[in-house]
């Protein structure tokens, strides 16, 4: 399969204001082929948004191959600006990108849409408060369960969230400062007791050695929620006697943090004008529709097959 030549550009969002003067360009530097600048700065307001403009040129067989090559690559990247930057950065897989390919049609290109939005809350109701006041009232669940609990649901990297409610499960059977590993049998069931828990091959002792689990996959069952369904379950049967707390919420632990709508598009300028840049698309947009001023559109042509 030939190869094509294409053009790369992302919007990602970071805590951190980029400082560096690489050369000649003020707030941006290169590394491994990528070019990274803030992406708003003057000299009156300084960093005045929270963005980084990532680009670089690849070649490939394919617009997928180059975007996957270009996530993947970045996302090395990123997770060491995080620990040097000592600060959030966010994924590569979700930030707003535009794939062009080079000597192709200039008015066409790929575009990832990426929307920021605001969770859906959950209802609390006479069921959850029964539930909290059985909790406060005698049920001697040790503090440190609730700890844990609560620190995964704050936390984005899947890894990490599994690793700390493992934490909290152990904190959950601990008696008299002993894991009682028969009770954890019992609320897991032996099947996801082994997969977390075996000795050397279990996830807890992956996790807990340094392996990384990158998230769920077709091929990987997705052990919080599973998790997060037999603790449920425990609860409801074992100290409420009853089902207050529901088992049939679509993602749990949902959290203000970090929430977004993802959809991949092709796109063309109205005028046969050349596709801009990252930022100039965004703002162009109104929520996941162009506006009618826009000069972009969305593009279902067959220009799309061979791209």
């Amino acid at each position: 399969m030939s190869k094509n030549e294409y053009f790369i550009e992302c919007r990602l969002k970071t805590l951190l204001q980029n400082a560096v003067r690489d050369g000649t360009e003020d707030n941006s530097f290169s590394v491994d082929g990528y070019f990274i600048r803030h992406s708003e700065f003057n000299y009156r307001d300084g960093w005045v948004d929270d963005y980084w403009i990532v680009q670089k040129e690849l070649v490939a067989s394919t617009y997928q191959d180059a975007l996957i090559s270009f996530y993947t690559d970045l996302d090395k990247i990123v997770s060491k600006i995080e620990f040097i930057g000592q600060t959030y950065c966010g994924y590569p897989f979700l930030s707003p990108t535009i794939v062009c390919r080079r000597n192709y049609k200039n008015d066409f290109a790929f575009f990832r849409l990426v929307i920021e939005h605001k969770s859906g809350g959950l209802m609390f109701t006479d069921k959850q408060k029964k539930a909290l006041d059985v909790l406060m009232q005698g049920e001697h669940i040790p503090e440190n369960f609730y700890k844990y609990w609560s620190a995964a649901t704050k936390t984005k990297d899947y890894s990490a969230k599994l690793l700390v409610m493992l934490s909290a499960v152990e904190a959950l059977v601990r008696v008299d400062g002993k894991l009682d590993h028969e009770l954890r049998k019992e609320i897991l069931g032996s099947e996801l007791d082994d997969a977390l828990f075996k000795q050397k091959t279990g996830l807890r002792h992956q996790l807990s050695h340094g392996e990384h689990l990158s998230g769920v996959s077709s091929s990987k069952a997705d052990y919080s929620a599973l998790l997060h369904s037999r603790i449920i379950s425990y609860f409801n049967t074992v100290l409420f006697k009853e089902e207050l707390l529901s088992t049939n919420v679509v993602s749990p632990q949902r959290t203000d943090f970090e929430n977004f709508r993802a959809g991949n598009t092709f796109i063309r300028t109205k005028d046969s004008s050349r596709v801009g840049d990252v930022k100039s698309v965004l703002e162009s947009l109104e929520d996941d529709s162009f506006k009618s001023e826009s000069i972009y559109t969305y593009d279902y042509s067959d220009d799309r097959e061979n791209y």
